[in-house]
C-alpha cells in the first residue's frame, strides 16, 4: 500500500500530497450564471479509511504535454476537482471527484473530465514503486444538482462516429447509465477511443465505477461517507 511518505519521498513535489486523516474537503468556486440555483461549492468526504489527498495541481501543471480533443478522443488536457487515495488496511480505493453545479455540466464536460483525469492519474501512479494497482479499487464521483427537466440526450457532433452497444460513444454510454441508474461501470479498454491510444493495458484494465451523486437544489454544501460506496 502506498503511504503519504511514499508520495513525499518520490520525485514529485511534496506540496502536492496531504495526509487528510479521515476527512477531505473541496471548495470549488462555480460559475453558475446560467443556473437558477445557488452554486454548489463545498464537498466534505468522510471515511474510516486513511485519506491521502492529491492536489489537482498534479494534473493542471502537466496538461501541456497532453494532446487536446480530436475527432476520436477527448482532450487529455482536462482535469478534475479532486483525487484521493484511501487506504483500508491491505486494500484501498482510488477516488476521482468532479463537482458540477448544473446537471448539463455532467453531460457536457463531467464525463470527459472524469475519464481523462483517471487515465492521467493512473499514469502518474504507475511511476511509483509502492503503488500496486491490484490493491486498489477505482471509483469516481460526479456530484451536481439534479436534472431540472428530463430531456432526450443528444450527443455532440464530435462523438457520433463510434457505436458502442448501440450508444454512440463512451461518453454517451456513461451519460446514459448515469441518468438511468446513477452509476456506470466502465473498462476503458472496451472503448475504441481509449483502446486506440496505445496506452499500456495495465493502466486502463481496471474497472472504474462512476457514480452520480445528486445534491438537493439550492444546497451549496454536501457531505458523503465514502465507505457507503466502496
Amino acid at each position: 500500500m502506498i503511504s503519504v511518505d511514499s508520495f513525499k519521498k518520490s520525485i514529485y513535489s511534496p506540496e502536492l500530497f496531504e495526509d487528510s486523516g479521515n476527512t477531505a474537503e473541496y471548495v470549488e468556486k462555480q460559475n453558475c450564471k446560467k443556473c437558477n440555483d445557488i452554486a454548489f461549492q463545498k464537498l466534505r468526504v468522510n471515511s474510516k479509511g486513511h485519506i491521502i489527498k492529491i492536489s489537482n495541481g498534479l494534473l493542471k501543471k502537466s496538461k501541456d504535454i497532453y494532446k487536446g480533443r480530436t475527432d476520436n478522443s477527448p482532450s487529455f488536457k482536462l482535469d478534475c476537482d479532486g483525487i484521493l487515495i484511501v487506504n483500508y488496511g491491505q486494500k484501498g480505493t482510488l477516488v476521482i471527484i468532479e463537482l458540477k453545479s448544473g446537471y448539463k455540466g455532467v453531460q457536457n464536460h463531467g464525463v470527459d473530465q472524469i475519464l481523462t483525469s483517471y487515465v492521467r492519474t493512473k499514469i502518474f501512479l504507475s511511476t511509483l514503486r509502492d503503488y500496486n494497482t491490484s490493491e486498489y479499487n477505482d471509483i469516481a464521483f460526479v456530484i451536481s444538482y439534479p436534472e431540472q427537466q428530463k430531456e432526450e440526450y443528444v450527443p455532440s457532433s464530435v462523438k457520433e462516429n463510434t457505436m458502442t452497444n448501440g450508444l454512440e460513444t463512451y461518453s454517451n454510454k456513461v451519460t446514459h447509465d448515469l441518468r438511468k441508474k446513477k452509476e456506470a461501470v466502465v473498462k476503458l479498454t472496451d472503448f475504441p477511443e481509449f483502446a486506440s491510444l496505445g496506452l499500456s493495458p495495465n493502466l486502463i484494465n481496471n474497472k472504474l465505477t462512476i457514480k452520480h451523486i445528486e445534491v438537493p437544489s439550492g444546497q451549496s454544501n454536501h457531505e458523503i461517507n465514502l465507505d457507503e460506496y466502496v
